[in-house]
């Protein structure tokens, strides 16, 4: 049961593809698409929708909260750094680090 007192929700694959259509290319939090798209947002518990969006492929960067791909989110061979910390951070994020991590 969630805080108030209403029943979890398990977020079913129509739903979660709405979500996912909503988060991708955003930095939306997961209540805010919910309540965008008239879903109850006490109904669901933030990890099951996370979890439902690694079903889908999407993650949100730990640096900047961009909600993307998962790939995107791990680095290719070619970029400098370590790569343990560099994993979850969109490429944007991972270039600022390793600049700052640099200097």
């Amino acid at each position: 049961m969630k805080k108030n007192g209403s029943p979890n929700m398990l977020v079913t694959h129509e739903h979660a593809l709405l979500i996912h259509e909503a988060l991708e290319g955003s930095c939306k939090t997961t209540d805010a698409v919910l309540e965008q798209l008239e879903l109850d947002v006490e109904a669901y518990q933030d990890d099951d929708v996370i979890f439902k969006m690694l079903d889908l492929n999407l993650e949100c960067c730990s640096g900047c909260g961009w909600w993307m791909e998962s790939c995107e989110l791990v680095p290719d061979e070619q970029e400098e750094g370590d790569d343990d910390a560099l994993v979850g951070l969109c490429l944007q994020c991972r270039k600022e680090k390793v600049d700052h991590d640099w200097k």
